[in-house]
């Protein structure tokens, strides 16, 4: 196979040769073969680049355009073709350039014909290049799959130039040969593709290039996202990469953010470092990384990324008829939804032009301390500081430490735990609140999270509750995290107070039931509203707060998963609405002075005015309750016989 470099300078036909009009048909046949083949020639990095980009878009122009002087459409597009946007040139370039790369992209930017068009070439133009073709679906992975097989059947154009290069002047093996199927296709001069999903069994391929195409964007994906990240992280680094470890060979990875959750923003997250901006995995400092989005400025000027595509507003689209007919971005963004819009075409996922929770202030949604002392971040309880904060009628509250954990609040734990362990898990998370049932205002006290072991979140908890003195410990139990309250509950019947060094607090399982987390999270909007929710302002930028406040911050309700790439913090304090309804430490509300909760029942009082409206029913211990007044609540008499139904 000899390949002739063709020069760039002063050639408007490039990848083709200057004078390629004047040659032979033969001559002109061998001339497209040879621009097909530039992207093989070497060189330094950028002639690298610009060629595969060049031979990409000639492979497009001349064999997959329909020619109508001609009578030719090979139906690779479904419509007119149009001119193809710069950044799919740009990511042409990073293909060539790295050989681990990841783009994100827009929606509906043609990210699948990018690979399509890719693998046409270089199939062809390279014996014994492969492919594999990983997608969110075997039914997408196929339909890629099937576009190829078509081209190698009919283009009549391909067959003409390329049979001659073949072995047996065949571009497609003869029945029985070899596979020349949807899922696996080989060609006759060895070049292979296989189309799976992203989810399926794969270990033992050797391709030249492992493709990904959206392969986390599957609406029949676990709900869990922490799993779904955890299955990518295994997708790339234990299976995919283990694969393309021999010379000349490359991981292309095409996405669009669908929300802070997915791994693709994972992957191109970035934090400061001692050289400048580095990758928050530092895995990925070794791939080649690009974001394209759908619109940007360019001297103060917006402008469309893909103006033939997308005109970037109904002005633009009625100034040219050749528009005529598109949908703008402007509509766009109508269609779908500002939250949408940010995140799909934007790359900005989370994003909103106004915070849902409004701003959290220090008057507002604030609690501070007077003469605070180190016993504070010891032992509150102990503590001689002075708690503060601005009550409902906006007047400044000022109670001491003690008596404010005392005698005010009613304190309990939240706990959110994490399927995984690993650098992109979701966090194992403790948050301890007291509820005040005088103005039905919820404290944020304290808070704990790590990507760790469940074990050491069990200890973080009873640490929590010892050092603070609270009753009681709410983990949340879902089938995926039984285990951690059973660990906790054993620890307890194991005697814990060899871990917090007193009684130990109760542990009572939280139940949420179908409610998903966005809608939990966005549950506590009323009280952000009315500033019935108070959390340490003070402490915005410290570790673990800072990631609290960032989430409350991102919130996005109509953003998918709520624009957060995690939530686990903010879920926690939304658990708060599953135990001041109701399951409060009976212990503590059957405690309030002359509440006698069994004759208030009797006497059909619902609450006690004198508590803050304490519900009667939350200092019942069900286990000691009369049979008698249980048959007399339910309209039985406990001593008449009841008849049969016969």
């Amino acid at each position: 196979m000899s390949i002739v470099r063709i020069e760039r300078n002063n050639n408007d036909l490039y990848p083709l040769p200057p004078d390629y009009l004047e040659l032979s048909p033969e001559g002109q046949r061998l001339a497209r073969v040879n621009a097909c083949r530039q992207w093989l020639v070497g060189g330094e990095p950028n002639e690298r680049a610009h060629a595969l980009a060049a031979a990409i878009n000639f492979f497009d122009r001349y064999y997959l355009y329909p020619d109508w002087e001609e009578e030719f459409n090979p139906y690779f597009y479904d419509d007119d073709p149009i001119e193809s946007p710069l950044g799919h040139f740009a990511i042409y370039r990073l293909w060539a350039l790295a050989p681990r790369s990841v783009a994100i992209a827009p929606r509906g930017f043609a990210k699948s014909n990018c690979f399509r068009k890719s693998a046409l070439l270089q199939m062809v133009s390279r014996p014994a290049y492969s492919f594999i073709y990983a997608t969110s679906s075997i039914d997408n992975a196929e339909q890629t799959s099937q576009v190829l097989k078509t081209q190698f059947l009919a283009n009549q154009r391909l067959i003409d130039d390329w049979c001659p290069e073949f072995p047996d002047g065949r571009l497609t093996p003869k029945r029985g040969e070899r596979s020349f199927g949807v899922e696996m296709m080989y060609l006759n001069n060895g070049s292979w593709f296989r189309a799976i999903s992203a989810e399926s069994r794969q270990r033992g391929g050797r391709p030249r290039v492992y493709a990904l195409d959206d392969p986390e964007y599957d609406p029949k994906a676990s709900t869990s996202m922490s799993v779904l990240r955890s299955y990518m992280e295994r997708l790339l680094f234990k299976v995919v990469m283990p694969m393309v470890t021999r010379r000349d060979t490359s991981v292309r990875w095409l996405a669009t953010f669908v929300s802070r959750r997915h791994y693709a923003w994972h992957a191109m997250e970035t934090e400061q470092g001692p050289a400048g901006l580095v990758a928050k995995d530092s895995r990925f400092d070794q791939w080649a990384r690009l974001v394209l989005k759908a619109e940007y400025e360019d001297d103060g000027v917006r402008k469309s990324c893909w103006p033939g595509m997308w005109p970037l507003d109904r002005k633009a689209k009625e100034s040219d008829p050749k528009l005529k007919g598109l949908v703008s971005l402007e509509e766009i963004k109508e269609l779908i939804g500002t939250h949408n819009y940010m995140a799909e075409y934007l790359a900005q996922p989370g994003e909103a032009e106004d915070l849902h929770f409004g701003e959290v202030t220090r008057e507002k949604h604030g609690w501070w301390l007077e003469q605070p002392d180190a016993e504070f971040d010891l032992e509150p309880r102990k503590s001689n500081a002075t708690i503060c904060w601005y009550g409902k009628d906006g007047r400044e509250e000022k109670l001491p430490v003690q008596e404010f954990l005392g005698n005010r609040v009613r304190m309990f734990i939240t706990v959110d735990t994490s399927y995984t362990n690993t650098s992109d898990s979701d966090y194992k998370v403790c948050t301890l609140m007291g509820y005040d049932p005088v103005d039905a205002c919820l404290f944020v006290l304290d808070t704990w999270g790590a990507q760790c072991r469940e074990q050491l979140l069990i200890e973080k908890c009873f640490a929590m509750a010892g050092r603070w003195g609270c009753p009681s410990i709410h983990p949340e139990v879902v089938r995926q995290s039984f285990g951690l309250y059973a660990s906790m509950e054993s620890m307890v019947r194991q005697k814990a107070a060899e871990v917090t060094g007193q009684v130990p607090p109760r542990i009572v399982p939280l139940r949420v039931g179908t409610l998903d987390k966005t809608s939990k999270i966005n549950a506590l909007h009323y009280r952000f509203e009315h500033g019935l929710i108070k959390f340490p302002v003070w402490r915005k930028g410290q570790l673990p707060w800072r990631m609290l406040f960032e989430q409350i911050e991102q919130f996005n309700p109509d953003a998918d998963t709520g624009g957060l790439q995690h939530d686990d913090f903010i879920d926690t304090v939304a658990m708060s609405m599953f135990v001041v309804r109701g399951r409060l430490d009976r212990q503590t509300a059957g405690g309030v002075e002359g509440m006698d909760v069994l004759q208030m029942l009797e006497d059909g009082t619902l609450g006690n005015a004198s508590a803050g409206g304490v519900p009667a029913v939350e200092g019942v211990d069900f286990n000691q309750l009369p049979l008698g007044m249980i048959l007399n609540s339910i309209g039985e008499k406990p001593n008449e016989r009841r008849g049969t139904r016969a």
